[in-house]
């Protein structure tokens, strides 16, 4: 029984990946064969003793290309692992736009993540204030050959 039901995934999944790379060669007009790629990029920091992250912060961009444009891209971010005893975030939110490469106004795609962090003390009480705040900025550019850089502002 879980072979039929692997074997049934599986040609799903073959399926679905067909249809959607005739599709997107077909919108694109291109000979190209189309791929795909997910790219990452997080930060943490630790607290004074180096013993457990206070916070995690991660982009994750997801697209095809097919070398002369960035088809179908996703980005997402997620923040976890905050220390509730002295980090408070605001959570996270994303930004993005295609841009021009190697001659195609969609050959190239950036994207960006921003979260703000603050340090408490005793955040759980309500009217503690907080020492500092900090607004971190995750970027990946990612092109139509598949290659990716990422970087981060604070």
């Amino acid at each position: 029984m879980l072979r039929k039901i692997a074997l049934v995934a599986c040609l799903v999944a073959s399926l679905l990946a067909a249809v959607l790379a005739a599709r997107a060669t077909a919108s694109d007009q291109s000979t190209s064969a189309l791929q795909c790629k997910i790219a990452n990029y997080g930060i943490h920091a630790d607290e004074p003793l180096g013993i457990e992250a206070v916070l995690k912060f991660k982009i994750t961009v997801s697209a095809c290309y097919n070398g002369r444009r960035v088809i179908r891209p996703g980005v997402t971010c997620t923040v976890w692992h905050t220390d509730p005893i002295t980090i408070v975030n605001s959570g996270c939110s994303t930004q993005s736009f295609f841009y021009a490469w190697n001659g195609d106004p969609y050959g190239g795609y950036y994207a960006q993540a921003q979260a703000t962090f603050q340090n408490c003390v005793l955040p759980i009480f309500k009217g503690v204030t907080c020492i500092t705040s900090v607004t971190i900025t995750l970027e990946i550019r990612m092109t139509a050959n598949g290659a990716w850089i990422h970087d981060s502002k604070h």
